[in-house]
Parts: C-alpha cells; structure tokens; sequence
C-alpha cells in the first residue's frame, strides 16, 4: 500500500501503478493497522459515527482511504471517508507483477493484466513478503493442522482442539489472546521476548509518543538508530499477564518437533493438533530480473535509491528511519524519492523539451 503514498507525490501524466498485492483490496480481513492517525494524516478524511479504537486502522478502512485518493469517490463500506480532491491515479488492482527487468533504456513489469513500461520503478513491496516457516514444521505428521498467521482469519475457521502458536511478536500474543477469549486451549511458544508497550499512555496513542518524542524519525545511521534497528521490534497493546489470565500457557522456543510433538527449549512437550506459524515473513526479490541490487542476500541501496538508475525502493524496515516501514510514516521516505524521480526525468528529457533559457540583450 505504501506505494500510493510515493505517486500522489510524484504524478507524471501517462504512469500507472501495478501491484504486487494479489489480495483482494491490498490485504486480508485479520490485518490490522496500528498507525491510525497517521495513515489519516497521509490521507486526510473525516470520522463518521465512529469510535477512536486507540489509533487501531482495520484493512478494509486503510483500503478506502487508498482507492478513494486514488480513483473517483465510491460508496465506502466503512468509517473513514476522504474529503479532499483525489489525484485520480490510474492504478491497477489484482495486477500482480511475476517479473520485472530491463527493456532498453526503460524498465518492463510483467503482470497478471497485461505488461506496462515506464523510465523509473519503485517497487514498494515492503518487508513482509513471504511468510517465513521454521525448520521444525517439516517435522510434524501431515494430520497436523498447520498455517501460517497471514492465513489465519479467527479461532471458529480452525478445527476443534487446543492450538499452539508459534512466535512472540504481535501477530503471536494477538492470536493466541483471541483464541482464549473464544474459549479456546491456546499454549504460545515465545524464543525471544520483545519490549512490551502499552496501547495508549497518559490518554495518548503510543504512536503520538512516539512521533513527539522524535523517535520514529531516528535516523538507523545515528548511534540510537543503530541500536535501535538490531533490536526485536516492540509488541504493543499485549500483556502477558492478561493472556495468562485469560488462560493462554507460555512455553519457550520450539527448536524442534516430529509426528505430533512440539519439543521445546526447556526440555518439555506437547502433542498438539494445531499449530499457528506466527514466525514473520521474509523478502523476495527472485522475480526481479536486474542484476546488482543483492549482496550477501541483501538489498543494496542508499535510503531506497539503488545502483540501478531509475530503480527505487519503499517500505523497507529501516531503510532510512524507524518510520521507513509503517504505512503512516512512509511520507518522509516517498517524498525523497519523489525528488530524485524529478531531477532524474527532467535531467533525461530531450533537448527540444527542456525550458529555453532567458535571452540577454
């Protein structure tokens, strides 16, 4: 979705946006978006009827918002309602790219409806891309019910039985928290604890805090950014003590299972029928077909700006600020971009096109 935020800034007449969110709308109905205000700052628009849920953002909300800034105004199925003119880009839904590479001078995508052309790209895939399963999944008898987090959508799409859930970052405690408020056995296997924050302190949204005290602007080449940018990202609004109130049973890390047994750090186990990979997601760049933008198995880039002339990137953890990658703090990153993106198409033009300069007597 972060790639809407980069074309409203920088609209060259004849582009188009392809996607490679193959999901109906950008996402699925278990996301939700923590950067509420934010993202409303990004796209400006009113609340209608609707209670502030803690900066809370639910897909479909964040999907309105996307299109209507987009595309001509549409009847909207929830809360949030744009009301400032729209930039009416020519974006294309469920045109997933399978390829991108060189033709020429320009770049080619290859997508799902048709192929598009254009002089400069920025991929704004974001980090999570492809969901990550650890090794000891391989290990479980196929009567075990496994998925991944971003295919989980509510405790009654499960079968019956107790669940374990696997990862300790927000997806994890939320799920799990969810299933035992539906009466469900749920076991949580957590291998690295991550700072735990509250929702809302002081009547204000973490996310206010965060953004007043400066911090989601950190730089990762400052000495705090670094730190900050090696560290497990925080878990916010969860409590372990109210999951363990509510029933959920910690367990350490899962290094290993086989049949029906997860076996874990501390040497204990436990026959499940279920388990919840919420382990991440890992980036994928295989289908890009342009050779020099990995080292090492990583991006190599300069706050998004590649070696590649013409080649950016949006979205990524980190990638210049400790708001790189959530939807509501892109705005900084794209606007940069944006800038090259300018200099470099007016430094491109043919000469009849560039601006006469002034005449002297």
């Amino acid at each position: 979705m972060a790639g809407l935020v980069k074309p409203a800034l920088c609209h060259f007449d004849g582009s188009e946006c392809g996607g490679r969110d193959n999901d109906d709308r950008f996402g699925g109905p278990a996301v939700r978006l923590r950067d509420r205000n934010r993202l409303q700052a990004l796209f400006p628009s009113k609340r209608e009827g609707a209670q502030d849920r803690c900066g809370h953002c639910e897909v479909g909300e964040a999907a309105d918002l996307h299109e209507a800034h987009a595309d001509p105004p549409r009847p909207s199925r929830n809360t949030c309602r744009p009301t400032r003119p729209k930039f009416h880009l020519p974006v294309r839904l469920n045109a997933r790219v399978t390829a991108l590479r060189r033709v020429g001078d320009q770049f080619g995508a290859s997508t799902s409806a048709g192929a598009l052309q254009a002089p400069h790209v920025v991929v704004a895939t974001g980090p999570f891309q492809i969901p990550y399963v650890p090794a000891p999944a391989q290990g479980l008898d196929a009567s075990v019910t496994q998925l991944h987090s971003s295919e989980y959508r509510n405790p009654d799409a499960l079968p019956d039985g107790p669940v374990l859930v696997v990862g300790g970052g927000n997806s994890g405690f939320q799920i799990a928290e969810e299933l035992a408020a539906a009466g469900r056995r749920a076991d949580l296997s957590v291998a690295t604890k991550a700072p735990m924050l509250p929702q809302r302190l002081a009547g204000n949204d973490l996310f206010w805090w965060l953004t007043r005290l400066g911090l989601m602007r950190v730089s990762v080449t400052s000495r705090l950014g670094g730190r900050m940018s090696t560290r497990p990202d925080f878990v916010i609004g969860s409590s372990r003590r109210r999951l363990k109130a509510a029933g959920v049973r910690f367990r350490p890390g899962l290094p290993g299972a086989d049949g029906r047994t997860a076996r874990f750090r501390d040497g204990t186990t436990l026959e499940t029928g279920i388990i919840i990979w919420a382990t991440g997601f890992r980036p994928d760049y295989s289908w890009i077909g342009i050779p020099g933008l990995i080292r090492d198995g990583k991006l190599v880039h300069q706050r998004g700006v590649t070696g590649v002339p013409g080649l950016y990137f949006l979205g990524l953890s980190w990638q210049h600020t400790r708001g790189s990658a959530p939807l509501g703090f892109v705005d900084d990153d794209a606007a940069y971009l944006a800038g090259h993106i300018t200099t470099d198409a007016q430094a491109t033009q043919p000469a009849h096109a560039q601006p006469m300069p002034p005449r002297t007597a």
